[in-house]
C-alpha cells in the first residue's frame, strides 16, 4: 500500500535469506538493471545480494555488490559498486561503475584462502567493480547468512520513489557451488541508520 508517510527510514523492505550453520564462501547471482524511479526526491535505492555476519539484519557486517541509485553526484543514475560495510576495519568500497536500465549484471562474493572478493560486472560494457579484502579486515565473525535485499532510504510507502517496474529477478543463483535451499522472507526498518 502506498501512502504519504514523510519520515525518511532505512529499510530492508524486501529481503530473502538463508542461514547456514557454517560460513558461506561463495554466492553467485545475475540480474538486470531496472528502470529509474518515476520521481527523484534524493531517495536512495540499493538492490543487492550479499553475505551478512551474525544475523541477516540491518546493522550487521555485510559484503555486497550493490546496484545503487541516489549515491552522491550520480544521484539520478544507476551505479554498481562493491562494498564491505560494518566491518572492524571500517567500511570500504571498490570504485563505482555506471550502468543503465536493461544492462545485465553478474555478481559474486567469494572467499579464496584469506581473501574475500566482492565483485560486480556490467555484462553490456565489461566494466567491473571488484573489492578485495582480507578475512582479518572483514572481521572474526562468520558470514553465515546469504541475503537478497531491496534496501531504501526514503519516506516509506511512496510507490513512485521505487524503480518503475514490477521488481527484480535474481537468476543463476548458487551458494557454495550449488542451488541454495529454502529461502526465508523478512523485513527490517529503522529510522536514521547508515547504509549497511
Amino acid at each position: 500500500m502506498c501512502s504519504s508517510d514523510l519520515l525518511p527510514d532505512q529499510c530492508y523492505d524486501q529481503k530473502a535469506f538463508i542461514t547456514s550453520s557454517s560460513e558461506f564462501t561463495e554466492l553467485n547471482a545475475t540480474f538486470v538493471v531496472p528502470p529509474l524511479p518515476t520521481k527523484d526526491v534524493h531517495q536512495t535505492v540499493y538492490l543487492w545480494p550479499g553475505f551478512k555476519a551474525t544475523e541477516p539484519m540491518i546493522g550487521r557486517p555485510v559484503l555486497q555488490p550493490v546496484l545503487q541509485y541516489g549515491q552522491g553526484f550520480f544521484s539520478k543514475k544507476w551505479q554498481l559498486q562493491s562494498w564491505a560495510v560494518g566491518i572492524p576495519s571500517g567500511s570500504t568500497t571498490a570504485p563505482a561503475i555506471s550502468v543503465s536500465p536493461g544492462d545485465s549484471l553478474t555478481t559474486y562474493m567469494q572467499l579464496n584462502g584469506d581473501t574475500w572478493t566482492v565483485y560486480g560486472r556490467n555484462d553490456n560494457t565489461g566494466e567491473e567493480s571488484k573489492l578485495l579484502i582480507s578475512k582479518r579486515h572483514a572481521g572474526s565473525q562468520l558470514y553465515t547468512n546469504a541475503v537478497f535485499v531491496s534496501e531504501n532510504v526514503m519516506s516509506r510507502y511512496q510507490c513512485d520513489y521505487y524503480p518503475a517496474n514490477q521488481g527484480i529477478e535474481f537468476t543463476a543463483v548458487t551458494a557454495n557451488g550449488k542451488a541454495p535451499g529454502q529461502w526465508q522472507l523478512g523485513y527490517d526498518c529503522e529510522i536514521g541508520r547508515a547504509h549497511v
